[in-house]
């Protein structure tokens, strides 16, 4: 029986030992800034096949996909060459169809928590350029915005007194940390 006493006597004398040896030590590592924006398609006959003097709306003129990792949020601008217009490339005149609104429609991916949804946001585009924010709701995001798919869509009002020709405007996207 003394056997046996001393045998679980060793076994306490051996925890206490291992809990005083213990070791310790610091670990870490980097994420590094991700900041894309992917173009998937850009449809170049925006009217769709019919004639650019009737009404279209919602027509997607870019497919982009978003990825984001800042606290911050992400904005999106986008810039019209013709200040919101699409320009007739071959009149004197420079006739334009003017677009009533553009907008994001979200067909994918995550945005990330915490951040404003820019999907289905409607803005004017006067001056040239308009920027879809995501700011935080609250102070920081939680998590990155990942693989979030957008169309980007516009559109404008009938005008029959248009002359013939070729319309175009060149779109310009481009992804930035919020400030």
């Amino acid at each position: 029986m003394k056997h046996t006493i001393r045998i679980a006597g060793i076994g306490v004398g051996i925890l206490i030992l291992m809990r005083i040896s213990a070791l310790a030590g610091t670990i870490g590592g980097v994420v590094d800034p991700i900041s894309t924006l992917t173009s998937e398609t850009y449809f170049t006959d925006v009217s769709g096949g019919a004639s650019a003097d009737g009404a279209v709306s919602n027509a997607k003129i870019a497919s982009v996909v978003v990825g984001h990792n800042d606290e911050a949020g992400w904005k999106l601008t986008v810039t019209s060459a013709n200040n919101g217009s699409l320009k007739n490339t071959v009149a004197v005149s420079s006739p334009t169809i003017a677009y009533t609104n553009i907008k994001l429609v979200k067909t994918g991916g995550v945005l990330g928590t915490g951040l404003a949804d820019p999907h289905n946001a409607s803005q004017a585009v006067t001056s040239g350029s308009t920027i879809f924010q995501t700011s935080p709701a609250a102070e920081v995001a939680s998590t990155a915005t990942v693989a979030y798919a957008l169309e980007l869509q516009i559109s404008w009002s009938a005008d029959t007194a248009l002359l013939s020709g070729t319309y175009s405007d060149t779109i310009t996207m481009t992804l930035a940390t919020e400030s």
